[in-house]
């Protein structure tokens, strides 16, 4: 087919064409307009000692450092998988005062992005809760540390969780980034539609 009679087919089926992307626009927006509110809260947490030891010299500085790295990244490890658990979440409504509200929906999710930094995000529709949320969250997170740190009392150097201001934000979708996907979508759907339209049309008989 060459590219005047494609031409000529989408001036035929532009009601086609321009129906389906229409069609996928007004889906885009019904979305941007039906999505729920939900936002999201953002939190650096370190992993620091709760008391100090002189600071070797020679060789054992050397080790001292490694270990401790090494000790670091495991505890950062633990941190992460602690928060996936439904007890520690519950825990964590507990400890806000919201016993009472339903955790379904806030997810904790931590990620690790150095051996003592380890970056916790969560979400929910009520952005009153999150700064509340985010507090009990670091009391929740180093009763926890304390609790497993009691088995070894005779150990110094214990770990403590240390946590920033949480940043929240908006976590809807963003409108721009709808219509572009809607966009795309009714391009693409309304430019095979007619095509395929066109070859499982009858064949027109030719003109005499």
């Amino acid at each position: 087919m060459e590219l005047r009679q494609i031409i000529d087919l989408f001036k035929k089926e532009k009601g086609l064409f321009f129906g389906i992307l229409g069609l996928c626009l007004v889906l885009g927006a019904l979305f941007v307009a039906l999505e729920p509110k939900h936002y999201e809260s953002n939190i650096l947490i370190t992993i620091g000692r709760t008391e100090g030891e002189p600071i070797p010299t020679g060789s054992e500085y050397q080790y001292d450092n490694y270990y401790r790295l090494q000790a670091d990244e495991r505890y950062g490890d633990t941190l992460v998988r602690l928060l996936t658990t439904p007890q520690v979440t519950r825990d964590i409504f507990k400890e806000a005062g919201l016993a009472n509200a339903t955790p379904e929906g806030t997810f904790f999710e931590g990620r690790k992005l150095s051996s003592q930094i380890v970056e916790v995000t969560f979400t929910d529709a009520d952005k009153e809760k999150l700064p509340q949320l985010g507090e009990s969250l670091t009391r929740v997170l180093n009763r926890y540390t304390s609790e497993l740190q009691s088995e070894k009392n005779g150990e110094k150097n214990w770990f403590r969780i240390i946590a920033s201001e949480p940043i929240i934000t908006d976590a809807r979708t963003s409108p721009a980034q709808v219509f572009g996907i809607a966009l795309f979508f009714g391009l693409f759907i309304g430019f095979w539609a007619v095509l395929i339209k066109h070859y499982l049309s009858p064949p027109q008989p030719k003109k005499e």
